[in-house]
């Protein structure tokens, strides 16, 4: 053992911890992103000990409690099995008392430094300063402001649009190496802090991801109708719906896109504009099953004239797309004709009416609806 002053010689056998508990005011109502994975800041704040430890010979030595009772440690130096080869900084942490810490994570000076500010910061300030910084020369950083900015309450974000770096966004944006989660983020905020100048270079980037899969397409969808409002609908039925080369990917992209301003901007948008486009992409042969399940996704059963039109002109050649379609149109009229609100009794009406005469003409398509949905799609048995 090393004899050397607050010198202690401990293994620490780390563990990675996979989950960790919700706290419940931690819990963030509509996030940006759902999808982005916490920030370091959150992480520390939902564990019970918090260490930050800085490179000594060969050996960590702790220098700061970020979390929970741990001012005994700093100064101490333990000894690691797993840490990284080469970083400035690591931080330590254990969700509780009973246990293991987690494996070390690699940290920058700057990182560290950062993730400092941002605990000791209010929500506000923790918020903008994610944004002065969202594209950061550091890697540790920028990964902080995306995780901060995307996690946080999509109403919270909105409050400090103004202070958004356009710039950076533009960048993030237009960037063919970007991760696809930071280039969705980047399409949402852009489009919140934008006008009609960042709308077109939102909806000029829509498909040109260098995968082909769409991958963040969604995010410059839902920015591109935050900046420019009803009117940009039209324009994305004209440049991506109504052309029937559109890959089915982009499509998909659309269709998260308008879920996300309906979950989030329906002060923007109206439900009746949100299902006409919707019911523009139920047209096409290969997005008709994925719209007719969003639509019921939403609850708008007033969708129901335009799905029960559409399964009547279903011409498609493909059988197995044309069996897809109609089998996802019959679990919509099954969960519509079950709707209790009376106020949309002639929808489910409508609806019942559609179901009886379409299992009749397309017995295959409704029992594979009823195995499906796990109801029954005979209006007898649904009065």
């Amino acid at each position: 053992m090393n004899s050397r002053t607050n010198r202690v010689a401990i293994v620490v056998r780390m563990t990675l911890v996979a989950s960790f508990p919700i706290i419940a005011s931690d819990c963030i109502a509509a996030p940006v992103d759902p999808d982005v994975a916490p920030s370091l800041r959150e992480l520390v704040q939902r564990s019970s000990n918090a260490l930050l430890a800085v490179p000594d010979e060969n050996e960590w030595r702790i220098v700061r409690s970020l979390r929970g009772a741990g001012a005994e440690f700093v100064g101490r130096t333990v000894r690691l099995r797993n840490a990284p080869a080469r970083s400035d900084a690591i931080l330590l942490r254990r969700e509780s008392l009973q246990t293991h810490w987690s494996d070390p994570v690699p940290l920058s000076k700057r990182g560290a430094s950062f993730v400092i500010n941002q605990l000791e910061s209010s929500d506000d300030q923790r918020l903008a300063r994610a944004a002065r910084y969202l594209l950061d020369s550091d890697q540790h950083v920028r990964e902080e402001c995306f995780a901060d900015l995307s996690q946080a309450d999509f109403r919270d974000v909105r409050l400090i649009a103004n202070r958004l770096p356009l710039d950076a966004l533009h960048r993030a944006v237009a960037r063919d190496s970007i991760a696809p989660h930071h280039r969705r983020s980047a399409g949402i905020l852009l489009g919140l802090a934008a006008g009609n100048d960042e709308a077109k270079v939102l909806i000029n980037s829509i498909g040109r991801d260098k995968e082909g899969l769409g991958l963040g397409d969604d995010g410059l969808v839902a920015g591109y109708l935050l900046a420019s409002g009803t009117d940009g609908l039209v324009e994305l039925e004209r440049r991506f719906i109504e052309e029937r080369r559109t890959p089915v990917t982009t499509i998909r992209a659309v269709l998260a896109g308008l879920d996300f301003i309906r979950e989030n901007a329906a002060d923007q948008f109206r439900d009746a504009d949100l299902r006409e486009t919707m019911l523009k992409i139920a047209e096409r042969p290969d997005a008709t099953d994925l719209a007719a399940a969003q639509l019921a996704a939403w609850h708008d059963w007033q969708a129901v004239d335009g799905l029960v039109r559409i399964f009547e002109a279903n011409n498609d050649r493909d059988e197995t797309r044309k069996k897809a379609a109609r089998v996802a149109i019959l679990r919509y009229l099954s969960a519509c004709s079950r709707c209790p609100d009376p106020a949309r009794q002639f929808e489910t009406e409508t609806a019942r009416t559609a179901l009886a005469q379409f299992e009749r003409s397309h017995p295959d398509a409704a029992r594979r609806a009823t195995v499906l949905s796990g109801v029954p799609t005979r209006t007898s048995e649904l009065q």
